[in-house]
């Protein structure tokens, strides 16, 4: 029988245990502690399970969270949810409860609520405040007090005081959206500290330390063309690891701009054109935990600052038709410059100040050139550099360059050698030299090409000698330039200054002429005559003037007056004047052979 009986409470429990119904655990609203009386109050939600007729309450208390826990009160009462645990601080400043509603449902099993105590409950830690698209974000983690029911909002400090701002109900709900707007944090910085709350009110005070937004500002710093952005330090961590600045331009999507170190608050930037759309914002990153951010607002501008040259470059020196330099030059055309000076030097002299010239606006193009006419490029080399400055007085410095300074001698019959030196140009190269020659008012014709380290030409005249004929060259460096940014330009020319050089007279006289035979009439064989002041003068032995002629083509027949002079030796005179200005004589004794 024992047996049977066994085997039917066996069925009966697995039955009911297959068939079971889980209550929903009630939930204590809170303890409330009463000094006075020294009683605790507790309040819990009315039980709401649908399995069957309610039965009662049972709560339990324990001075300890790990129990014993015993039953300290009972109701059979549903609405019944509230219950006074009297005297209950006098044994003990800390109680631990829970309550159990029971059913009378088939398979029923109880739970219990949260174990609540009877102290406020614990303050949330606050993780950090940023400014989000809709306003200060604070961010929390929960408390760990099962009884919180709802986190009041301050703004903690602004104008000495805390100030209540909002609340957010549920203890998992751990964001809140500042989008009222009491205080903007667009405006200025804003310091948000919370604080836990149960259902009845209950709580540890605000969290400290409280924690600020950070606020971002700018100023235009025109004459250093920079704007500088200044912020305040995000407040609330025990430290930060440093602050990353990100950039939008034009509309343009944000980019990372400079990380700076935790102690920074300033940050200067000028990549920019004036009215650029340059919006700005900064993140402080947290030490104990870097992808922890928090954001400044964002600041927008439109900035207009004395913009100084990104570049300045000297592109050419070169020497004009008219004997001038003309400098070229490379310029950033974003800049505000309004005058230019020109500057030059020679061998190892300082610069000097040539001239200056305003700027004039608006700008055309960033290559231009200017012209000094003042340098004399026939007897030397000029280093040249340009300055600019603005209306803050800011002077920017161009890159060098140097003429070429071209000489001619000449070193033996028809042979002349040309000197010159180098084209200098920073970031140039040079690639070779074209030599080109003139002759009298002919054009310049082409000669030849030698290598960028032969700086030495020497051209032999005697095929293509003529009389009265003056010989100019000038020298042609080809080259190409890459600056710093990046920008490159090819196929440049820079020409020296001309060099001209008239070729001393060469004179052969005869020694001897037979008027009757083949070289039957005496006169001087000339070449790089002018044919100006020529004179040849024929005296006998006496010291008589027998023959003169002042046109070159007139020589002497061997006679005077129409008579033919007895053979002998004769001294003549001759004299001329040569293309390079200087009065030629030339004394000899001529033998007359009949």
């Amino acid at each position: 029988m024992k047996a049977i009986k066994a085997s039917l409470f066996f069925l009966l429990f697995t039955l009911l245990t297959c068939i079971h119904t889980t209550a929903k655990a009630q939930q204590f609203i809170c303890a409330t502690n009463n000094a006075v009386s020294n009683n605790i109050t507790l309040v819990w939600t009315s039980s709401t399970n649908p399995c069957g007729p309610f039965v009662q309450y049972y709560v339990y208390a324990s001075t300890s969270s790990s129990g014993p826990f015993t039953i300290i009160d009972s109701t059979t009462n549903i609405n019944d949810t509230s219950f006074v645990h009297t005297g209950a601080l006098v044994t003990s400043s800390t109680w631990y409860y829970y309550v159990v509603a029971i059913y009378n449902c088939p398979g029923f099993i109880p739970v219990p609520s949260a174990i609540i105590n009877n102290n406020a409950p614990d303050a949330p830690v606050l993780s950090y405040v940023t400014i989000g698209p809709n306003g200060a974000e604070i961010h929390w983690q929960p408390s760990a007090s099962p009884q919180t029911c709802f986190y009041v909002i301050y703004y903690d400090s602004i104008r000495g005081n805390s100030e209540r701002h909002d609340t957010v109900w549920g203890r998992f709900n751990t964001v809140y959206v500042d989008s009222q707007f009491t205080y903007n944090a667009n405006n200025e910085p804003i310091y948000y500290t919370i604080e836990a709350n149960d259902c009845c009110g209950n709580n540890n005070g605000i969290v400290h330390p409280s924690h600020r937004t950070i606020y971002l500002t700018n100023t235009e710093l025109k004459c250093d063309g920079k704007v500088q952005y200044t912020w305040t330090p995000y407040v609330g961590w025990s430290s930060i690891y440093g602050y990353q600045l990100f950039i939008s331009k034009n509309g343009s999507a944000y980019t990372q701009m400079a990380e700076v170190p935790n102690y920074a608050q300033s940050f200067d930037y000028s990549d920019f054109n004036d009215f650029d759309s340059v919006c700005v914002y900064v993140e402080a990153l947290n030490t104990a935990d870097t992808t922890i951010h928090s954001r400044s607002n964002i600041n927008c501008s439109k900035p207009s600052v004395v913009q100084q040259p990104k570049f300045f470059y000297l592109t050419n020196a070169s020497i004009n038709d008219q004997e001038q330099v003309d400098l070229s030059y490379y310029i950033d055309t974003s800049a505000e410059m309004f005058r230019y000076y020109v500057e030059v030097k020679y061998s190892s002299q300082p610069f000097l100040k040539e001239f200056e010239t305003p700027v004039m606006r608006p700008f055309i193009n960033m290559l231009d050139t200017i012209t000094d006419t003042i340098a004399n490029t026939a007897i030397q080399s000029y280093t040249y550099r340009m300055l600019s400055d603005d209306s803050c007085s800011n002077q920017v410095k161009s890159s060098l360059a140097s003429t070429i300074f071209l000489k001619v001698a000449l070193t033996n019959y028809y042979e002349f050698t040309l000197n010159w030196t180098p084209f200098d140009i920073d970031f140039g190269r040079v690639i070779s030299y074209e030599i080109y020659r003139r002759q009298n008012n002919e054009p310049f014709v082409y000669l030849a090409t030698v290598d960028p380290n032969s700086f030495e030409y020497i051209d032999n005249v005697e095929g293509i000698v003529k009389d009265g004929a003056q010989y100019c060259y000038k020298v042609y460096a080809k080259f190409q330039l890459r600056f710093p940014n990046g920008t490159s330009l090819s196929n440049l020319t820079s020409k020296s200054n001309r060099a001209c050089i008239t070729h001393r007279p060469i004179v052969y006289v005869p020694n001897a002429f037979v008027p009757a035979g083949v070289n039957n009439i005496f006169k001087p064989s000339i070449t790089f005559n002018d044919l100006k002041g020529y004179s040849m003068s024929i005296f006998n032995r006496w010291g008589e003037e027998i023959f003169v002629s002042n046109d070159y083509e007139t020589g002497w027949d061997g006679k005077k007056n129409g008579k033919e002079c007895p053979a002998g030796g004769y001294a003549y005179l001759i004299k001329f004047n040569g293309l390079d200005g200087f009065t030629n004589e030339y004394k000899g004794i001529v033998l007359l052979v009949r």
